[in-house]
């Protein structure tokens, strides 16, 4: 019997049906082509910072031709790519993203508008190049193959040819993000596009000035990837309905904030820009609190240990960077701060390793868990720490403005300022003199001295070391008295008024063996009611010098010393 062998198109498939039997995988490409398309896949990300480098325009063809390949409704081919190089239409295009994005953050929750607010968008302008993709609509949608009953079946095939251009240029090294923060009308009014075409957005396309390793808006804490299973479903809907995607629109806020919010809008800054910090001033701005003449920026330092779970960004170490810096006065905030009158206080609330110098140490003293295994903190510690929190904060609230002076360290009216609570110092003054070295003793922040320890038991607030001491100007608020030739000398008004007396110097008295009175208020003479001490050796007396009592506290009536 004669075999006839099997006619081989010229064109289209040359394959027979008993080749594809044998094989039903032969059409796969090869196994180093399917790796790198699925790492291309994998490795395709948004990318936001761009570098000004030009791109070839072989490459640009390339990665065009790409998205020229991908499947369209009908063979419709809808897709039209306008490229973008002129600078002026870029700038344009940018100022279209940052109106919107406002308007969209201000519809948003409060968390998800400051994470919108705080995105870098700046790609519009950065990169060289501008790809908007149009869908060309004009023709019926009965008149494509597919369209009659998928009207937006256009609008599909436009975003594949997205896709494809997206993984040609991540396999070309190039970076491109996806810009749809505009208002279709405004951005086709731009490109002077005709009735009919519209876009899908705006592609930054350009050398990236970035590599991230994971979606941007997943390293910024917008979103996470579903898990596959959760949204792969099998024949139908199941019973049990999935949760939807979610919604992050924001309630409706006080009016009072609503007011706010609108009256910030006057100023020369983008409104809700500064994040929790913007919302935390709309609600002060809404209390009346708005005569503020000082401030200052607290930056608590701490870190978790579920960071040892590979969870953070950044290593451990980076904490006491900044926080050393902070203290050092060398960390942007901290500079900025300061250029804007403010004063900074560090303050070490769990640091790894041991106390950051120069910081305000209220560290944990309990056992810390990384969540999988243990708490974070203790009861107990949570409790100090918010203790803590509480008085510092009424501490620098009730603390005046101030002045700072090379001359006296800390500030030009130090009998103003009040110790922190929890500072420690091995010496303490009393009454009778210096209590013995190595007697600790804690300020507790009420006007008094404590042998236990508040609020921490390491007892590391740098600013009250041990006193005397020069490096250090901060006094407690002690009862109207005066101090003799003990340094610092210092006389002490319960009216917190300037001291004035002749023959003063900061470091004791000008004319030793000549009477001194102090009578608790800005100004002394003799002949009147008066409360002066001597360290150690005083002597009290009436207005008429007459001794009253030889020892222990200053009689109310008055007292005098020599020397």
């Amino acid at each position: 019997m004669t075999t006839w062998p099997r006619p081989v198109p010229l064109i289209g498939d040359d394959t027979a049906a008993s080749e594809r039997a044998a094989d039903p995988t032969g059409w796969a490409l090869p196994e180093p082509d399917r790796a790198g398309l699925y790492r291309t896949i994998g490795a395709r990300r948004d990318v936001r910072r761009y570098r000004p480098d030009p791109v070839p325009d072989e490459v640009l063809t390339r990665v065009l031709g790409a998205a020229h390949a991908a499947p369209s409704v009908g063979h419709s081919q809808p897709w039209r790519f306008v490229v973008v190089r002129d600078p002026a239409v870029r700038d344009r295009a940018a100022v279209l993203t940052d109106r919107e994005r406002l308007r969209q953050a201000a519809q948003l929750e409060p968390e998800a508008g400051a994470r919108l607010l705080d995105l870098q968008l700046e790609g519009v302008r950065e990169a060289p190049l501008g790809v908007v993709v149009c869908c060309d609509r004009r023709t019926p949608a009965a008149g494509v193959l597919g369209r009659a009953t998928f009207p937006d079946a256009d609008l599909w095939s436009c975003a594949a040819a997205i896709q494809n251009l997206w993984l040609a240029a991540r396999a070309e090294g190039l970076g491109l993000g996806w810009v749809t923060l505009f208002r279709p009308a405004e951005l086709g009014e731009l490109l002077a596009l005709p009735d009919g075409v519209v876009t899908l957005g705006w592609l930054c396309l350009g050398w990236p000035d970035e590599r991230p390793p994971a979606p941007g808006l997943e390293r910024a804490g917008w979103s996470r990837r579903q898990p596959l299973e959760d949204v792969v479903l099998t024949d139908r809907w199941p019973a049990t309905d999935p949760a939807p995607p979610p919604n992050r629109l924001r309630s409706p806020e006080p009016a009072a904030v609503v007011g706010a919010r609108d009256a910030a809008d006057r100023l020369l800054t983008p409104p809700g820009s500064l994040g929790v910090l913007d919302r935390a001033v709309d609600r002060a701005v809404a209390l009346g609190r708005t005569e503020l003449t000082g401030g200052t920026l607290l930056l608590a330092a701490a870190d978790h240990p579920v960071t040892g779970h590979g969870v953070s960004a950044f290593p451990v170490s980076t904490t006491r960077d900044i926080a050393a810096a902070a203290v050092a006065g060398q960390a942007l905030g901290a500079t900025a701060a300061r250029t804007a009158g403010l004063d900074v206080v560090v303050v070490d609330a769990g640091v790894h390793g041991t106390a950051v110098p120069g910081a305000l140490a209220v560290r944990p003293v309990g056992v810390r868990g990384d969540l999988l295994t243990a708490p974070a903190m203790t009861p107990d510690d949570v409790a100090t720490l918010l203790a803590a929190g509480r008085r510092l904060g009424a501490e620098r609230g009730r603390r005046p403005a101030w002045s700072r002076s090379a001359r006296w360290g800390w500030a030009t009216r130090p009998w103003r300022r009040r110790w922190p609570a929890g500072c420690c110092t091995w010496n303490r003054p009393t009454w009778s003199g210096w209590v013995p070295a190595r007697t600790r003793r804690w300020w507790t922040g009420s006007g008094r001295w404590s042998t236990r320890p508040s609020p921490a038991p390491g007892g590391a607030w740098t600013r009250c070391a041990r006193w005397p001491s020069s490096a250090d100007r901060s006094w407690p608020s002690w009862p109207a008295r005066c101090w003799g030739r003990r340094r610092p000398a210092r006389w002490w008004s319960s009216t917190g008024s300037p001291p004035r007396w002749p023959h003063w110097s900061p470091w004791g008295w000008s004319r030793p063996r000549s009477r001194r009175w102090w009578p608790g208020s800005a100004a002394g003479s003799a002949g009147t009611s008066w409360c002066c001490r001597r360290w150690a050796s005083s002597r009290c007396w009436t207005s008429g010098c007459g001794p009253v009592k030889a020892s222990g506290r200053c009689s109310p009536r008055g007292c005098c010393v020599t020397g």
